[in-house]
């Protein structure tokens, strides 16, 4: 696939899952589905910092959190600049933006994050919901029903001649010595 079809189709898959979403919270506002019909894993999956754009404490009244040492997802939260702009500009510009950006600009959006979900979960529980946090059982339960999915993947990459498996185990040590 060349890259800009690899773009459109990232597109389309992007408007189709928040197509998705919108869906499924309409349909939870008027009341045409109960989360409980969605999957056995039922529910939209969001953190607590997107939760008040979306009205979900005034749409549901259950949350679940994934507690531990490792979280359900982790967010990539990247910067990205067209090199030939970056290399164009003054060596005084590059120097501010490499001084500003890096591990300094990922701790400062983990915070603002961080900051985001804590409040996000004050709203839901300042609603009276309740927020379920699963156990270590639970949370082994979903971690071995995602195995399928990470195998497709790990094999997806290898038929493109990348060490998938080694990709996932660099991206989780990434996470422990930085993740939140």
């Amino acid at each position: 696939m060349s890259p800009r079809n690899a773009s459109r189709a990232t597109v389309a898959l992007n408007l189709s899952e928040k197509f998705r979403r919108f869906v499924i919270l309409v349909s939870i506002q008027s009341g045409w589905i109960h989360l409980s019909t969605l999957s056995e894993f039922a529910g939209p999956l969001h953190p607590w910092e997107v939760t008040p754009a979306i009205k979900l404490s005034e749409l549901v009244r259950n949350h679940t959190e994934f507690v531990g040492d490792e979280a359900l997802y982790t967010a990539t939260i990247v910067l990205v600049m067209n090199r030939l702009k970056y290399d164009s500009l003054p060596e005084d510009l590059r120097a501010a933006i490499d001084a500003e950006s890096g591990q300094k600009l990922s701790e400062m959006a983990a915070e603002v994050m961080w900051a985001k979900d804590a409040r996000g979960r004050e709203i839901a529980e300042d609603a009276g919901n309740s927020i379920v946090q699963l156990s270590e059982a639970e949370v082994a339960r979903f971690k071995e029903k995602s195995q399928p999915v990470i195998a497709r993947w790990v094999s997806e990459m290898e038929g493109q001649g990348i060490d998938g498996r080694a990709l996932i185990e660099t991206a989780k040590a990434l996470i422990k010595d930085y993740g939140g």
